[in-house]
């Protein structure tokens, strides 16, 4: 029994810490030209507070589209949850910095077909069989963000960002189901479904890349609403060394990749 899954394509992987490091360099560039000045804009008898906010802090929640890379065949999605804080810096007409501490959800499918008969095991359900696994990696993700907010209106604030992230995973499980012989040589098929802890089996850091936009809508007098949509690629391997076949010589390092979707709130703080 096969399950060939689709695979997403991953963005092309420059090095982590040359990314995190130009933005880092180019977002002090921008800080060190800017002007503090900004007109409080009024609309009635409302004064439109975001125009002149200089401090925000985002509290958001959300789900997460997972998938590994494809360097090798046999990968599929599964979803998983976000949340967690943002703290966000306006320096310079439209311009912000942003950092965020999550709690997220990563991981994937993969597929796995064993063969041990290959190096003279008798054959079994323990030695020859397929494996579909879904991993899920419980992790802490710290993004540094270079945003840009338009100015359509005075009220609604729609924004894109840019930048990288640095992931820590603190835990990794399995869900999988394994099909092969029971019996031989009567042709008996089963399959077993099964849960274990696999942190082992991944590195305990990595690196992404992400991109992403969102808007602000006003809520209540202080507070505005935060919809965001965001896209996770990772620059490192999330996983080394991995091989469908179980074959050594043929592995393969994978990365993890996300597709976020997040609701929040947001305060202005200063």
């Amino acid at each position: 029994v096969r399950k060939l899954t689709k695979t997403l394509h991953a963005i092309s992987n420059p090095r982590p810490h040359a990314v995190l490091f130009l933005l880092l360099l180019f977002s002090l560039l921008l800080i060190s030209k800017t002007s503090s000045s900004q007109n409080v804009k009024v609309k009635g008898n409302i004064k439109h507070q975001h125009d002149t906010m200089k401090l925000e802090l985002g509290i958001s929640s959300g789900l997460t589209v997972n998938n590994f890379s494809d360097e090798q065949p046999h990968t599929g999605i599964n979803l998983g949850y976000t949340g967690g804080l943002s703290f966000r810096y306006i320096f310079y007409k439209g311009f912000s910095l942003q950092v965020e501490t999550n709690y997220i959800q990563k991981g994937g499918q993969l597929i796995r077909f064993k063969d041990d008969t290959r190096y003279g095991a008798p054959e079994s359900f323990n030695s020859k069989n397929v494996k579909n696994s879904s991993f899920t990696l419980h992790s802490v993700d710290i993004p540094l963000l270079l945003n840009y907010t338009f100015k359509i209106n005075q009220t609604w604030k729609p924004s894109i960002y840019a930048g990288g992230s640095f992931t820590y995973v603190a835990g990794a499980t399995e869900r999988y189901e394994k099909t092969g012989d029971l019996l031989p040589s009567e042709d008996i098929i089963a399959t077993v479904t099964g849960y274990q802890n696999v942190v082992g089996e991944f590195e305990k850091t990595h690196y992404n890349s992400l991109i992403g936009s969102s808007i602000q809508v006003p809520f209540l007098k202080r507070s505005f609403i935060l919809l965001d949509f965001r896209y996770v690629a990772g620059l490192t391997a999330a996983k080394k060394d991995f091989s469908y076949m179980e074959k050594a010589g043929f592995g393969v390092d994978v990365r993890a990749n996300s597709f976020i979707m997040k609701a929040g709130i947001i305060f202005p703080l200063k």
